[in-house]
C-alpha cells in the first residue's frame, strides 16, 4: 500500500518507475498520493502492474512520468481501478496516459487527459 505519500524521481530499467506490483493474487492500493517525475525504460513510468495483479488508484495524481509504453500507468493485470484520480501530463513512445494488455480500466470520477505519445498505435 502507498498511502498519503509522494513518490517522485525514481527510475527503473524495466517496469514501474514509481510503483510496481506483480504476481498471482497480489493487490496494491495507492491512495491520497502523488506519483510524479518517475521513469521506466519499458512500461509504466509512474505505475506498473504485472500479470494477475490488481491495482486500485484512489484520490491520487499520476503526472510527469515517462516510459516507452504507458507513461502514466501500465496495467497487465486484472482491471485497473481509478477512483477520483487524475492521470495527466505523462509522456511515452506509445500511449502516454494508460496502457496495457490487462482486463481494462474501471473509472469513477477520474480524469485521463493531456498525456502525450510520440507514436500513435
Amino acid at each position: 500500500m502507498v498511502l498519503g505519500s509522494r513518490v517522485t524521481g525514481n527510475e527503473s530499467s524495466g517496469l514501474g518507475g514509481g510503483v510496481y506490483s506483480s504476481g498471482a493474487g497480489s493487490s496494491a492500493l495507492i491512495a491520497n498520493s502523488a506519483i510524479s517525475g518517475n521513469t521506466a525504460d519499458l512500461y509504466g513510468g509512474g505505475v506498473g502492474t504485472g500479470i494477475y495483479a490488481v491495482m486500485t488508484i484512489s484520490n491520487t495524481t499520476v503526472s510527469g512520468n515517462r516510459a516507452h509504453l504507458g507513461g502514466g500507468v501500465y496495467n497487465d493485470g486484472y482491471p485497473l481501478v481509478l477512483i477520483s484520480s487524475t492521470i495527466s501530463q505523462n509522456t511515452a513512445g506509445y500511449l502516454g496516459g494508460v496502457a496495457g494488455g490487462g482486463l481494462g480500466v474501471r473509472m469513477t470520477n477520474s480524469i485521463v487527459g493531456d498525456n502525450t505519445a510520440s507514436f500513435s498505435p
